[in-house]
């Protein structure tokens, strides 16, 4: 479960770094 969990972050942050770079 933690696995899951930690790269359910890492698409977090990965969606978060492409809208400020978009931005």
């Amino acid at each position: 479960m933690e696995p899951t969990n930690r790269n359910t972050i890492n698409i977090l942050k990965n969606i978060l770094e492409s809208i400020l770079r978009g931005h």
